[in-house]
């Protein structure tokens, strides 16, 4: 549905799931005319959301999440990783190629939309380093931008009663040593619910007050609640697959240290393209391999090539090729390799 002359479009999504949110965000832009001004709306329920060129294996501790439930979804722009919940509000605002105004296609503009809307309850916050907002020293809204063919879209998310302690379980994985990638990183900040603030602001007065600021910005407002996507190409299904949420991750490479049963320690190379292992290469930290370890690297690379990243595969593949039993740390504190993680070492006599 175009938008009328002079007119800015409000759609507000009914749905909670974040692959379908995206998808709706993803129709939406796709189809801006030159002039189109909209403004989309909508919470999701417990979701990572990593931006289009990171490593879910880096950013996210994918056990907790599985654990709690978590879902976790990439979107098409840049950025860095979010936590979202019921407890936040997400927003996108779009603009087509000659729409024009302090809010349509500027950076600072959308975050200064942010802090009219936050002056209604009394909360005074300011712009900080990567676009994001921080009230009181601590950081409470993190945005992308993205731009197509002169079309613009700048989406925020606002922490106002999030869970922060699982945020926490799910943003904070076990950062190791051993992996290299070019994959964009998240930058870590301290980070607190606006809703500390005043207990007045929640999801719905939230949007009110956006849409009040809105009409600031020129044109009469034209609010819709989105039930479903608008006919044309439909991305939910991509968006929810695993080719898109591991397989779009950028190739890296993931090294450990390994005990071999004769002695000699050895690093174990793990490369990965498209979120499956392709290579698995086996190297003495110094000097040559060993009498019978020079195969190794073939013969771990047939059995895991094609199968999607995990560590914890190749460890049991070293149980296999070499048919000892395992342990993982100090010897004599045997224990099955289905516990390893990454950066664990590995013993095997």
């Amino acid at each position: 549905m175009r938008t009328r002359d002079g007119e800015i479009k409000v759609v507000i999504s009914k749905s909670i799931d974040p692959h379908w949110n995206l998808a709706l965000e993803d129709a939406l832009f796709s189809r801006l005319a030159p002039e189109d001004r909209v403004l989309l709306l909508w919470s999701n329920r417990p979701s990572v959301i990593i931006g289009r060129f990171q490593n879910p294996w880096v950013e996210c501790h994918l056990e907790n999440m599985e654990r709690e439930g978590v879902w976790m979804a990439r979107r098409p722009s840049g950025g860095g990783a979010v936590f979202q919940d019921l407890g936040n509000t997400n927003v996108s605002v779009m603009s087509g190629a000659k729409a024009r105004g302090d809010l349509w296609g500027s950076r600072k503009g959308v975050n200064a939309f942010f802090l009219k809307a936050l002056a209604h309850f009394g909360i005074r916050g300011r712009i900080g380093e990567r676009n994001a907002l921080w009230v009181e020293g601590r950081k409470v809204s993190g945005s992308a931008f993205r731009e197509s063919a002169g079309k613009r879209l700048h989406h925020g998310t606002l922490l106002i009663r999030a869970d922060l302690d699982l945020l926490a379980r799910c943003l904070t994985p076990t950062r190791s040593k051993g992996m290299a990638s070019k994959a964009v990183s998240s930058v870590e900040s301290p980070v607190a619910n606006v809703g500390e603030l005043n207990p007045d602001i929640d999801h719905e007065s939230f949007c009110r007050a956006l849409i009040f600021e809105l009409e600031g910005y020129g044109g009469r407002c034209r609010v819709l609640k989105a039930c479903g996507i608008p006919e044309g190409p439909n991305r939910n299904e991509e968006f929810r697959s695993w080719e898109w949420r591991f397989g779009k991750t950028p190739p890296f490479e993931y090294t450990f240290p390994v005990s071999l049963p004769l002695g000699g320690d050895v690093r174990v190379r793990i490369s990965a393209r498209r979120g499956k292992m392709e290579e698995i290469v086996v190297e003495r930290r110094e000097g040559p391999l060993l009498p019978g370890q020079a195969k190794l690297s073939e013969s771990l690379t047939r059995r895991v090539w094609g199968k999607a990243y995990d560590p914890g595969a190749v460890a049991k593949a070293f149980e296999t090729v070499i048919s000892a039993r395992a342990s993982v740390g100090p010897r004599g504190s045997a224990r099955s390799l289905d516990t390893f993680k990454e950066g664990d070492p590995i013993a095997l006599f």
